[in-house]
């Protein structure tokens, strides 16, 4: 997106053009990707982590965490960065071409990308890959000891 946007502020401001709104096909279609490769394993980590007892409120913290709150993240980030997305040309909002260009609203595009290079970052550490080896290692003895207690109970 920080792409696209550079390329509709430099677009119009050197020859007063709008460029097609589908240049945001390409990062929202890489964005789709990613939830489809990311939203489903973690919905299934969460159901077999979570003991029987406790699958509902544990997929509820499970949606609480990937949706809940990072957007009460972005809300406090787009309160304390409001002045952002104010034009300098003296519009009182980002409605219309020349409004948006006159804002300085890439910051905060600036900003969601090093969220997503930080989360990038953390997911590949060597500690985090241990921990959750750890955890599917906890998972699967679990699992195998109620198997063997139905099976002896039976």
């Amino acid at each position: 997106m920080v792409g696209v946007d550079h390329r509709i502020r430099r677009v119009y401001e050197e020859t007063g053009e709008q460029i097609s709104i589908g240049w945001q096909y390409f990062p929202y279609a890489i964005a789709g990707l990613a939830y489809v490769f990311t939203f489903p394993p973690l919905d299934s980590i969460t159901y077999r982590v979570a003991p029987s007892e406790w699958k509902v409120l544990g997929n509820a913290i499970n949606k609480f965490m990937q949706a809940g709150i990072s957007n009460f993240i972005a809300r406090v980030l787009y309160i304390r960065t409001a002045d952002w997305f104010t034009p300098d040309n003296g519009g009182n909002n980002i409605n219309g071409i020349e409004n948006y260009t006159a804002a300085r609203s890439y910051k905060f595009m600036f900003v969601c990308a090093g969220f997503t290079a930080f989360q990038s970052i953390v997911c590949m550490l060597p500690w985090v890959d241990r921990l959750y080896q750890k955890i599917e290692e906890y998972v699967q003895a679990k699992e195998d000891e109620e198997e063997m207690s139905r099976r002896m109970g039976n």
